[in-house]
């Protein structure tokens, strides 16, 4: 526990409030995040502290300690954070969303791709792109946090992207990686450029 001053009871009121909201909402993920950031080291700090005494929910604290994780810059914070999250992983009640999952219309010269992959409990990460080589359209989008009720929508958006007309269907991860690496190798070698939030993926490109 810190030595400092306890965190005043309306701030720590307005982060249970923002935890609930991380716990079921992209936004409030986004949110809690952008909160947590704008403390001082102290103040994140006993914030933490007031976490583990008001003993709240273990998936919405999960969920938190996520959240603050990732805009945690102190090292010795983050170590507490990490720490509390190992703690708590059995205790989140949210199921796993699969591991990775892919969503494609097209071949390599017309087409659209959507891959997504977990993150933490309900939350996933994506990656789509959409391309048409016949008048070297492109355009790529990367969301860093996403819940997985609102996959379907985000899919069924790149779904009008595709040139192809069709509606990008569930398809074998390794058939979405493959894809991809067609598409992102044809695209470098045309431009010199790699499309935005490829880099969270860059390793399912390895054999």
């Amino acid at each position: 526990m810190s030595d400092a001053p306890a965190v005043e009871p309306r701030t720590e009121a307005a982060f249970v409030e923002l935890l609930r909201a991380a716990a079921t909402s992209a936004d409030g993920v986004a949110a809690l995040a952008s909160a947590y950031a704008a403390l001082s080291s102290e103040e994140r700090a006993r914030l933490l502290d007031a976490i583990d005494a008001a003993a709240v929910e273990p998936a919405i604290a999960f969920h938190d300690l996520a959240a603050a994780l990732s805009v945690e810059s102190d090292v010795e914070l983050a170590a507490r954070i990490a720490e509390r999250m190992r703690a708590r992983t059995d205790a989140v009640a949210a199921p796993a969303s699969p591991a990775l999952r892919a969503y494609l219309a097209g071949d390599e010269t017309d087409g659209a791709l959507v891959l997504v992959r977990s993150l933490h409990g309900a939350f996933v990460e994506a990656l789509a792109l959409a391309w048409s080589g016949r008048d070297g359209a492109w355009s790529s989008s990367y969301v860093p946090v996403l819940h997985d009720d609102d996959v379907a929508s985000f899919v069924q958006t790149w779904s009008a992207r595709a040139a192809t007309g069709r509606p990008l269907a569930r398809a074998a991860p390794r058939d979405g990686m493959d894809l991809l690496a067609a598409v992102v190798w044809a695209r470098h070698r045309a431009t010199g450029t790699l499309p935005h939030g490829l880099d969270r993926f860059a390793d399912l490109l390895v054999p």
